[in-house]
């Protein structure tokens, strides 16, 4: 197995920020891939690891290599994958297993709902101990049967059928454009569904302003203290920052903030 000081060094991940990444420990991780048609898309972006213009589903591979490749170090089970439209993976705890699934390209429908709602039924009996975190990558609006959207839906199965809420958190990963459909009805569910945090992978200063739109003195901390890097300096590590909690992040600023406030003193 890998070890985690590889990782970091790998990752690029300074010290400070990894020692936050044992916070996996308490978890189960499930990671859920959106593997619709749609997942061809372009990216018309060349900041990250690519050496010719990659799709969403190229992105998607590299985000879910790096949440294997962390998450087995803290969990020797390693991490489930599921998908919308094919087999799930159980116990991935090398990326190099995910290869040939990623040869085959995308497509299909985005059926969110009864693949989520599959996830909570194998794993009810993992939700006591330990916690279980679903990172969710997609980049359109769930569907029914027929194909057509059903928002409604999965905003139900979010809000009533994940229990209890507080020990199962959710990352929805939105692998589209700031301005796309699919993420304003994600922005206004993270305001008011709790335990879920969105994280839009394809703008590098997306999880820095929502960060700094949570304190008046984060601005003040980053001056101050390397507890994170800085999100645009590397692909890798901005994807990293998905996978934690959002609930340990700020509770974790916080903590550094106070630190901060009594050396000054």
């Amino acid at each position: 197995m890998v070890d985690f000081q590889e990782l970091v060094a790998r990752y690029e991940i300074n010290h400070t920020f990894g020692t936050k990444l044992h916070v996996l420990e308490g978890y189960g991780i499930v990671f859920i891939c959106d593997d619709s048609g749609s997942m061809n898309t372009p990216l018309d972006d060349l900041s990250g690891p690519f050496d010719k213009m990659p799709s969403r589903w190229d992105e998607l591979k590299q985000t879910v290599s790096i949440v294997v490749n962390l998450a087995s170090v803290f969990d020797s089970d390693g991490v489930d994958v599921y998908f919308l439209n094919r087999k799930p993976v159980f116990h991935v705890r090398n990326s190099k297993q995910l290869v040939p699934i990623f040869i085959i390209p995308s497509s299909g429908p985005t059926p969110i709902v009864p693949v989520f709602r599959h996830v909570l039924r194998d794993k009810q009996h993992e939700i006591e101990e330990p916690e279980l975190l679903i990172l969710l990558a997609t980049d359109g609006v769930s569907t029914d049967n027929q194909g057509h959207r059903d928002i409604r839906s999965f905003e139900y199965v979010l809000k009533q059928e994940r229990k209890p809420t507080n020990r199962i958190p959710v990352t929805i990963i939105a692998c589209t454009d700031d301005d796309d459909d699919c993420v304003e009805y994600l922005n206004e569910w993270d305001k008011k569904i709790p335990n879920l945090d969105i994280h839009q992978s394809l703008d590098n200063h997306y999880f820095e302003r929502k960060l700094k739109s949570t304190s008046s003195d984060f601005d003040k901390m980053r001056l101050h203290h390397e507890a994170f890097p800085p999100f645009n300096k590397d692909h890798t590590v901005y994807m990293v920052a998905a996978i934690i909690p959002r609930s340990y992040v700020l509770s974790s600023l916080e903590a550094d903030l106070q630190e901060i406030q009594q050396k000054s003193k």
